[in-house]
């Protein structure tokens, strides 16, 4: 081993020694290495002497001393990055030293380097910070599940958290961890055998889907409603959605499940409707699964949808829909009202009147707890398809689940073999 300084000519040609002092040594499999250390001659001359016993380790196979590598793993990441590309240390154990920081911002910037939504990384992240800071985790090697569990359970206890918000930061939590290990970070995956909480049994917002009824008056009460607006606010354009654009997007979400995101993402572009079977693909960046999903149309939606962009440009939006934030506020809730209302006022009788309003037909919040936002007219996609008779597989392909459990969950109906079961029993 041999601590010195390198010397180098100017551009004037004067001799100048460098900065910082260089170690030259021979590593575990006899190369030449070099590489320049510390300004400081001591620091220099400590890191040569702990660099020249982890030789000796790797060069006899010996695990080394923990409390060199600890030493090492102190190091900064310069000098710990160029040791890991000699092969002296290992990826994995320097990993664990890196702070929690470091390492969740390297997490964030490849998943929008994948494609990931913005929006989508940015609150997973934040789950991970709050998560793993709520748990006073500050180092990866501080990551421990019991630690984790303990410190999750204390925190949906103290902020009232339901079971399935509570999953929410587990299942980011778990994410991180895999690609941890996927990357090399850790050894092991700490979180690995921890389980999600049961949400049904503490399910605080139940969504259902909408009645045939429901739904066709809805519609109809959208189609013939007045002219929607609102101006732009945080980057967002100014918007503008007349009463039947607005029950063309209602029925376009109620028979093929597309989401609100999927929806706003819609170009003209994005539709099919001169083929034998007209179809609209949901672009990957906008679609869950991140792939992109073509969906069949009805042939009466498939010509009210060529009539509504017959003037519009290729790369035009569909539907100028406002902010996600403000899709029910400003869209959803108020047609809903307005039908509702309407459907009361086309009562015959004073009596018939009385009853329809303490129904809970078209009401935001049923008697059961149970409500109707956006997202319920995807509920109607699956529940109606089930109702139809539509193949389990089929079914599923078409709501673009990616396991049967979520079918099961969004289907609110029963099949006729269920309900004949039953009709069957022996009476009491």
């Amino acid at each position: 081993m041999r601590v010195f300084k390198m010397s180098y000519r100017d551009r004037k040609g004067v001799i100048r020694s460098a900065r910082n002092w260089s170690l030259d040594f021979a590593d575990h499999t006899g190369h030449r290495r070099r590489f320049a250390a510390f300004s400081d001659k001591r620091q220099a001359e400590e890191l040569a002497r702990k660099i020249e016993r982890l030789v000796e380790y790797r060069a006899t196979g010996e695990n080394p001393d923990p409390k060199l590598v600890a030493g090492l793993k102190a190091q900064p990441a310069r000098v710990r990055n160029t040791l890991i590309s000699y092969g002296l240390l290992d990826a994995a154990t320097v990993g664990i030293v890196k702070s929690l920081g470091e390492v969740v911002a390297e997490f964030s910037q490849q998943l929008r380097a994948r494609g990931r939504a913005p929006v989508h990384v940015d609150l997973l992240v934040t789950r991970i910070r709050k998560g793993l800071g709520h748990c006073n985790v500050n180092k990866l090697g501080d990551i421990d599940a019991s630690r984790v569990e303990r410190r999750l359970l204390q925190m949906k206890e103290e902020e009232r958290l339901s079971n399935q918000t509570y999953n929410h930061y587990l299942r980011a939590l778990k994410q991180f961890a895999r690609w941890l290990l996927a990357m090399g970070v850790v050894s092991v995956n700490p979180l690995q055998h921890l389980s999600p909480l049961n949400v049904e049994v503490d399910r605080r917002y139940r969504r259902r889907a909408f009645t045939d009824e429901e739904l066709r008056c809805f519609i109809q009460a959208t189609a013939s409603g007045s002219t929607r607006r609102g101006r732009a606010k945080n980057g967002h354009p100014p918007w503008r959605m007349r009463g039947n654009e607005r029950a063309l997007l209602y029925t376009l979400a109620a028979e093929t499940g597309l989401r609100s995101s999927e929806l706003r993402a819609l170009t003209t572009g994005s539709f099919e409707l001169n083929a034998r079977t007209a179809i609209v693909r949901v672009p990957a960046a906008s679609s869950k699964r991140r792939r992109e999903d073509p969906l069949p149309l009805r042939k009466s939606t498939a010509a009210l949808m060529a009539k509504h962009l017959s003037r519009r440009k290729f790369e035009d939006r569909t539907f100028a829909m406002p902010r996600k934030e403000d899709v029910a506020r400003l869209l959803f809730r108020p047609d809903l009202g307005e039908a509702r209302r309407l459907w009361i006022d086309s009562a015959e009788s004073e009596a018939e009147r009385r009853r329809r309003e303490k129904l809970s037909f078209l009401r935001v919040i049923d008697e059961s707890g149970q409500r109707l936002d956006f997202h319920s007219l995807r509920h109607t996609f699956v529940t109606r398809l089930a109702q139809s008779g539509v193949g389990f597989q089929t079914a599923q392909r078409l709501a673009r689940h990616s396991t049967p459990v979520l079918l099961t969950r969004y289907a609110h109906s029963f099949t006729e073999d269920e309900i004949a079961a039953v009709e069957g029993l022996p009476p009491l």
